[in-house]
């Protein structure tokens, strides 16, 4: 009976056993890893191109691939793009095209086909503005007052045909143009109607979208429907001037009826009997405001007229009256130092109780290498060298600070003996009220003779 009992007990607990662990095996699944790429700076004139390929399952696993931007440029407007070809497909790349220069971060998660989802991996995309569009504002032109003008900018361009933005401006006006904007939006083609005669000066800048073009410019030329001759002011008559002083001339207040651009000439009518001042000692005769620089005491007259483009005005005369200047300093000069030079030989025969010999050949010297002419007054000066003494030398130019001088003539007395002679030249400074400066250099020139070889056989 208790052998019984305990087999019954051994037989239940066998049963339990053959049940085994009821609780369900779970079949492990691996996160994918992204890697979006490596980090890189690119033109934009590139498209930029997303790899992912980097990217994987460690189970073998299938993966689908997200990308979306992490960060764009301030001034971008694909930070709402979406549209990455190939996204959210088994395709490991990418790609788009910058819109503005600047720093892109792009972000890619994968996702395997049982769910499982990577962490967002970044890459560093910096975008560099790449080659910039070309403005082209049109040609120049002509108008008249009043008429309207189209400036056409639509020749302008880029060399990856994006679209470009215009944006004009109204760079240069005439003096007494009340015009202070051009009718321009963003299009090809502006528009300006001028109010008075000149030059008008219109200036493009284009962009295409990522980079501002050079600018470029279109000049265009109004003139007058009615016009009438300009009129020339030269300014009131001068009385208090000095001779040997610039005495300044003002045009400024001349002007044309219309509006149109003025152009000016001065002219001498009339110096002081003596006097070397002519047109030619005017700075500047083309000049609104210029001066000229009286040599001499007296009374000059100079005359101004302007012309605008088609006629020219009457001419309108100043009366000016100088006096001697009570100053002046001479002028300070300095000719410089000189040297011996070394003429070589010449033949000496012989001649009774003497000899008769040749002169050695010529030399060349270089005058005012260190010469100077300065003037305390700001005088302008005129220079002159001169050959001092009984010598033959030649100046290339007696009236430049540093000139040549050819010098011929040194002889010696007999065979073995050297003779050295002296060739001194003097320059001088003159100031505009006569005062002369001076001074001289000395260059010895050695000659040494050589008895005549007889050549006889």
């Amino acid at each position: 009976m208790l052998r019984l009992i305990s087999c019954s007990v051994l037989l239940s607990l066998a049963a339990c056993t053959d049940k085994g662990d009821t609780t369900p095996e779970v079949d492990p699944n691996s996160t994918p890893v992204a890697d979006a790429g490596t980090d890189r700076t690119v033109s934009a004139d590139d498209t930029i191109v997303l790899d992912g390929s980097g990217s994987y399952d460690p189970d073998g696993d299938q993966i689908t691939f997200y990308w979306s931007f992490d960060r764009v440029p301030e001034d971008s407007a694909m930070a709402e793009y979406v549209g990455f070809p190939g996204n959210n497909t088994t395709a490991n790349s990418s790609e788009l095209r910058p819109d503005v220069a600047g720093t892109y971060i792009v972000e890619l998660i994968v996702k395997d086909n049982r769910g499982a989802e990577s962490s967002p991996d970044l890459v560093v995309i910096n975008v560099e503005p790449g080659e910039a569009p070309v403005a082209n504002a049109g040609p120049d032109q002509t108008s008249l007052t009043g008429e309207p003008v189209d400036i056409d900018g639509s020749s302008s361009y880029d060399s990856l045909g994006r679209d470009l933005t215009y944006q004009w401006s109204l760079t240069e006006i005439p003096a007494n143009s009340g015009l202070t904007a051009i009718s321009a939006d963003t299009s090809s083609i502006a528009n300006i109607t001028p109010d008075v005669g000149g030059t008008y000066v219109v200036s493009l800048v284009v962009n295409n979208g990522l980079s501002d073009s050079e600018v470029d410019t279109a000049a265009i030329t109004v003139k007058s429907e009615d016009p009438l001759p300009p009129i020339a002011d030269s300014g009131e008559d001068i009385k208090d001037a000095y001779d040997c002083n610039l005495v300044s001339l003002d045009g400024t207040d001349s002007y044309d009826p219309n509006g149109d651009i003025i152009t000016y000439e001065w002219s001498i009518q009339s110096a002081p009997e003596g006097s070397l001042t002519s047109s030619a000692s005017i700075l500047d005769r083309t000049a609104g405001m210029t001066a000229f620089y009286p040599d001499s005491a007296g009374s000059y007259v100079v005359s101004l007229a302007v012309n605008d483009g088609s006629e020219w005005s009457s001419p309108d005369l100043v009366n000016i009256t100088t006096t001697e200047r009570p100053y002046n300093t001479a002028p300070v000069v300095e000719a410089g130092k000189g040297w011996t030079i070394d003429a070589g030989e010449a033949v000496c025969e012989e001649d009774g109780y003497s000899y008769d010999c040749d002169a050695c050949g010529a030399v060349t010297v270089t005058l005012g290498m260190d010469a100077s002419a300065l003037d305390d007054d700001g005088d302008p000066i005129e220079l002159l060298w001169e050959v001092v003494g009984d010598v033959s030398a030649e100046i290339s130019d007696p009236t430049a600070l540093e000139t040549t001088a050819k010098l011929t003539g040194a002889v010696p007395t007999e065979p073995g003996a050297c003779e050295d002679t002296e060739y001194t030249f003097k320059l001088s400074a003159t100031d505009c009220p006569g005062e002369v400066g001076e001074d001289t250099v000395t260059f010895i020139v050695t000659c040494c003779g050589i008895e005549q070889k007889d050549t006889a056989k």
